[in-house]
C-alpha cells in the first residue's frame, strides 16, 4: 500500500484499520501479531507530526523528550524512563542500558563515527548528494540473539531537491500502535532541524515500513481508535511551527533544552520550574521556547502541581498547548481554552 497525503496524524485511524481489514497473523518471538508488509507512507507537510488522538492518549513531551534523547548520543534510562516507564522492559539488566538505543549509533557509530556530523558535511559539500545517509542497524551488535532490543528505523537518508530537504526512512518494523506515535513525529521533527542548518524549505517526509504491525493484546485498544478518533484533526486547533534553527543558533538551543529537562525532571520544589522559566526567557519566541515550556508544565504537574502546570501552559502558542491541555483534562487536571492567555504568553 501506498499513501501520499497532508500529513500522517490525521490519517492514523485510516492507517490502523488497514492493518486490521488486509494484516496477515504471524507470531514473531511467539507474541501472535497482524502484520501488514511493505507499507508506503509520503506526508507532503511534515511540520503537522503530532498525535493527539484521545482514544490513544499519547505522552504529549515524549516525541521532543525522546528526539532530544537520541541527539544527545545517550543509552541509559533515567531521560527517557521519566516520561514513558514502559521503555524500561527493554532495558539490558546486565548492562543497565539500551542494546539498541538510536543515541551512540547517531554520535558515536562504532564508537567513533558522528553520523550527524558526517551528513551535515556531505550535504554542505554537495547538495545534490545521494550519500547522506544515516544507518542504524549494526550487524555487530543486533545479530546477536542475546539483544534485548535492535532498532527498529535502521536507516535515513537525506536529499536537498528544489532548495528542500526530503527525508526518508526505512523502518525494518514498526509496532503502528505504541511506537509509531513517536516515531514519526521524532524523525520529522529531526528533518525540520537539519533543513534550518542548511536555510532549507521542508521537503516531503517518506517512510517505507516492512512490517507494519498490531500485537493481538492491542486489537481493542486500535479498533477503539478506528471507531471513535476517524477524522480527528489535531491542526484544526492549532498552528504548528517550524522548529528549524541555523547551526549555531541550534547548538545553543540544544544545550539550553538538557539544561531544562535536567532541572525540572529533577525538580524537588516548586522554585526549580521558576528557575527553569528565568532560563528560557534567553531565547525568542517560536518553536523551542513553547517545547521547553511545555516540558516545564509537564514535569509541574507530574510532581502534582496542577495548578502551576496549568498556569504555565496557558503561555505555550503552538500545538503543545492543545497536546497537554487535553492530556492533562484526561489525567484528572484542568482543561485550559486555546483563548486563554497568561503573563507567559
Amino acid at each position: 500500500m501506498e499513501l501520499i497525503c497532508d500529513n500522517i496524524p490525521v490519517e492514523y485511524p485510516n492507517l490502523l484499520n488497514y492493518v486490521l481489514r488486509h494484516g496477515d497473523w504471524v507470531s514473531p518471538r511467539n507474541l501472535r501479531t497482524l502484520e501488514v508488509r511493505g507499507l508506503s507512507i509520503v506526508a507532503n507537510n511534515p511540520l503537522k507530526r503530532f498525535f493527539a488522538h484521545p482514544s490513544r492518549n499519547a505522552n504529549p513531551v515524549f516525541s521532543i523528550v525522546e528526539l532530544m534523547w537520541y541527539l544527545s548520543g545517550d543509552d541509559t534510562s533515567p531521560m527517557v524512563s521519566h516520561y514513558v516507564s514502559a521503555v524500561l522492559n527493554y532495558l539490558n539488566p546486565q548492562t543497565t542500558r539500551f542494546d539498541g538505543a538510536y543515541g551512540p549509533r547517531l554520535r558515536k557509530y562504532s564508537k567513533s563515527v558522528d553520523q550527524i556530523e558526517a551528513i551535515r558535511r556531505r550535504l554542505g559539500q554537495d547538495k545534490d548528494t545521494r550519500r547522506a545517509v544515516v544507518t542504524l542497524f549494526d550487524p555487530t551488535i543486533d545479530n546477536n540473539e542475546a539483544s534485548i532490543n535492535i532498532p527498529c528505523q535502521v536507516l535515513h537518508q537525506f536529499l536537498i531537491r528544489n532548495d528542500r530537504l526530503e527525508m526518508i526512512t526505512y523502518a525494518r518494523s514498526q509496532d503502528m500502535y505504541k511506537g509509531f506515535v513517536y516515531d514519526t513525529a521524532e524523525w520529522q521533527l529531526f528533518q525540520d532541524i537539519l533543513a534550518g542548518w542548511f536555510g532549507l524549505g521542508l521537503g516531503p517526509y517518506h517512510l517505507y515500513i516492512a512490517s507494519a504491525h498490531v500485537y493481538e493484546n492491542d486489537i481493542t485498544r486500535v479498533q477503539r481508535i478506528v471507531k471513535s478518533d476517524t477524522g480527528f484533526d489535531l491542526y484544526k486547533k492549532s498552528v504548528p511551527l517550524s522548529d528549524s534553527l541555523s547551526f549555531q543558533d541550534w547548538e545553543r538551543t540544544r544545550k539550553l533544552f538538557y539544561e531544562v529537562e535536567d532541572v525540572t525532571r529533577n525538580a524537588q520544589s516548586p522554585a526549580a520550574f521558576e528557575e527553569a522559566l528565568r532560563m528560557i526567557e534567553s531565547i525568542g519566541p517560536g518553536f523551542w521556547k513553547n517545547a521547553m515550556v511545555a516540558i516545564v508544565s509537564f514535569n509541574a504537574f507530574k510532581r502534582g502541581e496542577t495548578a502551576y502546570a496549568t498556569s504555565v501552559l496557558s503561555g505555550i502558542t503552538n500545538e503543545f498547548r492543545v497536546l497537554l491541555s487535553e492530556w492533562f483534562s484526561r489525567k484528572g487536571g484542568k482543561r485550559v481554552s486555546p483563548n486563554e492567555h497568561s503573563a507567559l504568553s
